[in-house]
């Protein structure tokens, strides 16, 4: 059964769930040793309190007046650097969300159970994109020129992907407000998935196999630097008897709360299928620009660039001595901020852009040894 409080579910289910990760592929290469153990944590969007994602938003909700976003990356990596050569196991769960502040406005409203502005029509458009896999990895550093004014390294590497979840579809809807607890609703839905966050129906599993490739490249003259990553470009999964949906969603049968507010029973119709699909990966591009003012502190400048969305951002390092250093960053579209500690082997950060109801939160935790 499918209502808008159930709208507000899935959204909040897939935001739950691209992602895009400020760590460097370059990471495992960073400090010379032999073992790698990391794991993320970053949830982000635009609009919506990440520890109240289902509850009534209230003054945390701040949307964007056109396009909202969502993007997740839960990840953890473990692997072995033999010189130059690389081999890891990687966990991904990877999600990205876009909708507009129209979806958004009508869940706000229908979650803090508000009064719904009579004759007003809101437009349910919800895109979601993203997996869940283990990734063996395999990667190579190339020292093209190593000298006291100049270095230009290369990397190169890919992934041999077996993914066991997915969502990849859009949601097209329409909502007509006919009474102040009630309204119409008409949509489309087109939708792969492996488990139906939209509907109840039942699925067999499904389970795909692909590749990932990466590639990045690293230039440093005297006291400026330059690097560029391209992540999961001309990646796929493949999936075989993938579940696929592309339903009519209509609001023709209705019942009522103690208090009056509507509860629909709407029917589907269309088409349920099992079929092949190619999943193409999308495409994390990242570009940074360093100086380093002295000794002791680089200023950057970077962004990230994904799914036709730049996310610019900023930072300050403080190398103390070889063994230790510091970060400050900020994240711009999402006003994060970034706090980094680099000790020895170890590296820990954290980002967010409220300490009390952050929308945005990232957490890194890395050993090398």
């Amino acid at each position: 059964m499918v209502h808008l409080n159930q709208y507000s579910k899935i959204l909040g289910v897939f935001i739950l769930l691209i992602s895009v990760t400020n760590a460097s592929i370059f990471s495992h290469y960073s400090k010379n040793k032999r073992y790698n153990f990391s794991i993320e944590y970053s949830d982000r969007n635009d609009a919506i309190p990440i520890f109240n994602k289902n509850g009534n938003w209230g003054d945390a909700y701040t949307p964007k007046e056109h396009t909202n976003i969502a993007l997740i990356n839960h990840r953890a990596d473990i692997g072995m650097l033999w010189d130059t050569l690389y081999i890891g196991y990687a966990f991904r769960y990877d999600i990205f969300i876009k909708t507009d502040k129209s979806t958004l406005d009508i869940l706000n409203l229908v979650n803090s159970r508000e009064d719904l502005p009579l004759n007003h029509q809101y437009n349910i458009d919800l895109e979601a994109y993203g997996f869940s896999s283990d990734n063996l990895i395999i990667s190579k550093e190339f020292d093209i020129i190593s000298s006291k004014s100049k270095e230009l390294k290369i990397y190169g590497g890919f992934s041999i992907i077996r993914a066991s979840k997915m969502e990849n579809g859009k949601l097209k809807a329409n909502a007509n407000i006919v009474s102040k607890k009630e309204y119409n609703f008409d949509g489309l839905l087109d939708y792969y998935y492996t488990h139906n966050s939209i509907y109840d129906l039942d699925v067999e599993e499904a389970t795909g196999y692909g590749y990932s490739l990466n590639f990045g490249l690293f230039y440093r003259y005297n006291r400026h630097s330059i690097l560029f990553l391209a992540e999961d470009f001309a990646s796929n999964i493949y999936w075989n008897n993938l579940p696929y949906s592309q339903v009519n969603i209509t609001s023709n049968r209705k019942e009522y709360d103690s208090n009056g507010y509507v509860k629909y029973k709407p029917s589907i119709s269309g088409y349920e299928l099992y079929r092949d699909y190619t999943q193409k990966l999308k495409t994390n591009l990242k570009l940074e620009y360093k100086y380093q003012y002295n000794s002791y502190i680089d200023l950057g400048v970077g962004g990230q660039y994904f799914s036709e969305i730049l996310f610019p951002y900023l930072s300050v390092s403080y190398q103390e001595n070889s063994n230790i250093g510091y970060k400050l960053g900020y994240d711009i579209r999402f006003k994060q901020v970034l706090l980094e500690l680099d000790i020895y082997d170890f590296k820990a950060s954290i980002s967010t852009n409220s300490i009390y109801d952050p929308s945005a939160i990232n957490l890194n935790l890395s050993y090398s040894f």
